[in-house]
């Protein structure tokens, strides 16, 4: 009966010693004090306190997780736009307009506002990436650029050098210097001696017909 008694005493005793039973706390306190102890526990798990959070950290971490937290509310300190921390990447990333930006062509190193690279300088930007207008060629080239491609580019069409004298055709490099010499419209000497002037074979006859050095007679023949 005795060792009944005192088996129950001590179960009972409000000076008998427990252990804290937040987890990682090793504490050993009287019964007594142990709500008191939960009262500055460390380890002692506490609701966030912001709206839409279930996470419920330990003491010594709660200031940290308060300020970590992604449904803390913020404001966007570029377009003062109200959001949650968790939402603060993606929204810097794609949605503010406010924010300065690097313009994303290789080489160009303007920063500016997301809003004015999309609207204006994205359009503009000679560094901006452009397909080569000629048929065949797969070059991509910057804007500021282009132009150079352009006049070097072996797809290129090149009018013919007689184009002045009514040669429609235009080929590419590589084939029009043969075009040139063979072209229809490639001006020829008039037959006559001592006439300088030289016409398309076109042309050659009708200025045969009124030729100065031609009218002295046939001897003038070339």
């Amino acid at each position: 009966t005795n060792l009944y008694a005192l088996r129950t005493h001590l179960h009972e005793c409000e000076h008998r010693t427990v252990s804290c039973t937040n987890e990682g706390c090793d504490e050993r306190l009287l019964w007594t004090k142990r709500h008191e102890h939960k009262e500055v526990c460390p380890f002692q798990r506490l609701p966030c306190g912001y709206e839409g959070c279930h996470e419920a950290p330990q003491r010594r971490n709660a200031n940290f997780h308060k300020r970590m937290c992604p449904m803390r509310p913020m404001k966007c300190t570029f377009c003062s736009r109200e959001i949650y921390l968790g939402q603060l990447r993606a929204h810097l990333g794609k949605d503010c307009m406010e924010v300065p930006i690097s313009c994303p062509n290789k080489g160009c190193q303007v920063l500016d506002k997301r809003k004015n690279i999309l609207s204006n300088h994205s359009s503009s930007c000679i560094w901006r990436l452009i397909p080569c207008p000629n048929q065949g060629c797969a070059e991509v080239v910057p804007a500021g650029r282009l132009q150079q491609h352009e006049s070097e580019c072996p797809y290129r069409l090149q009018a013919c050098a007689y184009a002045a004298h009514g040669c429609p055709v235009c080929l590419l490099p590589a084939r029009i210097f043969e075009h040139a010499r063979r072209c229809i419209f490639k001006p020829v000497k008039c037959p006559h001696q001592g006439c300088t002037i030289r016409l398309p074979p076109s042309l050659l006859d009708q200025h045969s017909q009124h030729c100065a050095v031609g009218a002295r007679g046939p001897d003038n023949l070339v």
